[in-house]
């Protein structure tokens, strides 16, 4: 629906801003290479909180309130969402060893747009949902 695709926008954009104001904060400057990070982490951020929304909305339709959904979407992809921010996290400082610039910086702005991105799917979009009353909602 209209209404789930605009709440799943905003722990996405979470990662965004996070590589945005690193990079203006260090005066690092906009090139096509790092434009290409924001499509990534925008994917794996993106596909996370399909995962989670999926989930949510077949166990709130099987009648579970939205805590047990909630419970039950982390028991069933929490181990995946952890495993990719993870996999991620553990294969990027290799880019710390190299001696181009352009690795460096992929290797920290990813690290820390993957880290914002698991952050906002694990407490910021429930957070978001029950703050807005959207938790209690037939979804």
């Amino acid at each position: 629906s209209i209404k789930w695709s605009l709440i799943a926008l905003i722990p996405n954009a979470l990662p965004l801003l996070a590589i945005s104001g690193l990079m203006g904060i260090l005066k690092v400057p906009v090139d096509t290479n790092l434009v290409i990070l924001i499509c990534v982490v925008f994917g794996v951020a993106g596909d996370n909180t399909i995962h989670l929304t999926y989930v949510l909305r077949q166990e709130r339709s099987k009648g579970a309130s939205y805590d047990e959904a909630l419970q039950r979407a982390w028991r069933l992809i929490g181990i995946a969402m952890i495993g990719t921010c993870g996999a991620f996290l553990f294969c990027l400082p290799v880019f710390l060893l190299g001696s181009l610039k352009l690795f460096n910086q992929i290797a920290v702005f990813l690290s820390i747009a993957f880290i914002a991105a698991f952050i906002a799917d694990a407490i910021v979009f429930p957070a978001f949902q029950v703050k807005m009353g959207w938790g209690n909602d037939d979804l």
